[in-house]
């Protein structure tokens, strides 16, 4: 408490979770048309004239507007987020792309408190392999009632960290909502860490998990007290499943036995 976190001040290095963080940051958005990159510069625009720009309201009649025009060189001051600008003009084509500036910018902050030393692992809505980035035509926004948000290139942060010298594991669902990715920088290689992920995030991880809960909510319409609790252990107590089933549980209790109470 009341200690301020400076360059270097962090003895260990530090473990960063972030949960659907970063698809509400700053985000650059980039376009690659006939080999040749370009800034994608936005306007917002409305379907309607707005009086009062600062009305929540605004943001269901509102839209993102990319105009294409030249970068400048070097786009960016960090080398190593330039080399995986770099490789996507190269790599992509005819194309729209998003580099999570806001993200990087908490995560270079974080990594400095500990010397470069850092673990992330973050969950959120991405792309996490190359050829998702192609044959987009803009950069799509996702409205919420009153926020917005964005999906996250985890295939840049990623490509990052791997050209600092890190490593990087993506989990595998390609059509999973969940996508997470584990990112390491500064550290020597962990096997076991590495092992732990994979057999977690590819097997029945979170992503399967949240689709089976969403399916038995919407497709069980008489849930045994039994098959409940069983999903319970299944998902160690979560509490969604508790408010997602709790009319159920309250018309089973009264019958239920002491061990299951």
């Amino acid at each position: 408490a009341q200690h301020k976190l400076d360059q270097g001040s962090c003895r260990n290095p530090v473990f960063v979770i972030a949960n659907y963080a970063f698809d509400t940051t700053v985000q650059d958005a980039f376009f690659v048309k006939d080999g040749a990159l370009h800034e994608a510069a936005a306007s917002v625009v409305s379907t309607q004239e707005e009086k009062d720009p600062n009305d929540p309201a605004v943001l269901a009649r509102a839209n993102l507007k990319f105009e294409p025009r030249p970068p400048k060189s070097p786009y960016y001051e960090d080398e190593a987020l330039n080399r995986v600008l770099d490789r996507y003009s190269r790599r992509l084509n005819n194309t729209c792309f998003l580099l999570p500036i806001g993200a990087l910018n908490a995560i270079r902050t974080l990594r400095d408190f500990a010397g470069g030393r850092m673990f992330l692992m973050s969950g959120d809505k991405a792309f996490q392999f190359e050829e998702e980035l192609l044959s987009r035509d803009e950069a799509g926004l996702t409205f919420h009632g009153g926020s917005v948000s964005m999906t996250v290139n985890f295939h840049a942060l990623g490509a990052y960290f791997e050209e600092g010298g890190g490593t990087a594991w993506q989990s595998q669902g390609r059509h999973d909502r969940l996508h997470v990715c584990g990112l390491s920088s500064g550290l020597p290689d962990l096997p076991e860490a590495r092992l732990a992920f994979s057999e977690t995030m590819n097997g029945f991880g979170p992503a399967p998990y949240v689709r089976l809960v969403q399916d038995l909510r919407k497709e069980w319409k008489e849930p045994s007290l039994e098959g409940i609790l069983a999903l319970l252990r299944l998902g160690n107590w979560d509490h969604e499943l508790l408010l997602g089933f709790r009319e159920s549980l309250k018309k089973h209790l009264p019958g239920a036995t002491d061990a299951m109470k």
